[in-house]
């Protein structure tokens, strides 16, 4: 079921569509008949393309999913300020995607996503010693878990292993709410992913009963697109930050659905 959701929202990703459209177009247009319509869909490809590869564009529209501000546990000066959650017991670390190789150094096989989230645990987990480190994620792109790569990840960085606690099972977010619940109980726990990420990671969370903090990382669409002049062309880029924003969107549309949020 979770390979087919990837899958089916890959075909509604921005660059997909518009290729889809072109592809239609192009063969349609060589058809007299139906040239009108091959034209339509060339052009709807086209706009769509241009649309969210320009930051200042689709950036414009769409509502920002980054609504959480960053977890800082110092103060303006770098001392440390952990205040309202110095009593925490559980930093809750979730995977944005590994995959395990024995022949590529341990941080190539962290995708981008958990390398930022990982590191920002670690940070965290520096100004609040007392609390264990939960690494969550399981075997989604390949047999071994991704909380094991996470894990030796971590270790590599000078995490003491008895403060690690390896969620293995899970498979999307919905399923690490529900295998850490039983982890952490009732009591307040940071949780870290990636910012766009977050709304729904605390949606999802709180749908379980438990009491998260949010700590997110990684911003890449908060608030609106600065006017410099590097935005004001297509980017490579933008289309990649348009994809994780419509992939949010719809996985929270699924969710509403399904009543888990």
């Amino acid at each position: 079921m979770i390979f087919l959701k990837e899958v089916v929202a890959h075909y509604f990703f921005p660059l997909s569509v518009s290729m889809e459209l072109l592809v239609a177009g192009l063969a349609l247009v060589w058809i007299k008949r139906t040239q009108t319509i091959g034209k339509l869909l060339l052009s709807a490809g086209t706009l769509i393309l241009l649309f969210f590869s320009h930051p200042l564009l689709w950036h414009t529209v769409f509502p920002s999913l980054e609504v959480y501000d960053p977890l800082v546990l110092t103060d303006a000066e770098g001392a440390p300020n952990a205040g309202k959650v110095a009593s925490i017991k559980w930093i809750v670390v979730l995977s944005g995607g590994a995959t395990a190789d024995s022949a590529r150094p341990i941080p190539d096989q962290l995708g981008s996503e958990t390398v930022v989230r990982l590191v920002e645990g670690l940070e965290l987990h520096r100004s609040l010693p007392a609390a264990k480190l939960i690494l969550s994620g399981g075997p989604v792109s390949s047999p071994t878990p991704e909380a094991e790569v996470m894990g030796k990840a971590a270790q590599m960085l000078g995490a003491d292993p008895a403060q690690l606690i390896l969620e293995r099972q899970s498979l999307d977010t919905e399923s690490q709410a529900r295998f850490i619940h039983p982890l952490v109980g009732n009591d307040n726990f940071i949780l870290v992913t990636s910012a766009s990420h977050m709304s729904r990671s605390m949606a999802l969370f709180k749908k379980e009963g438990m009491s998260p903090i949010a700590a997110p990382v990684g911003s890449a669409v908060r608030g609106k697109a600065a006017l410099a002049l590097t935005n004001l062309y297509p980017q490579p880029g933008s289309l990649l930050k348009a994809q994780t924003a419509v992939w949010e969107y719809l996985a929270l549309a699924w969710s509403k659905l399904r009543s888990r949020v």
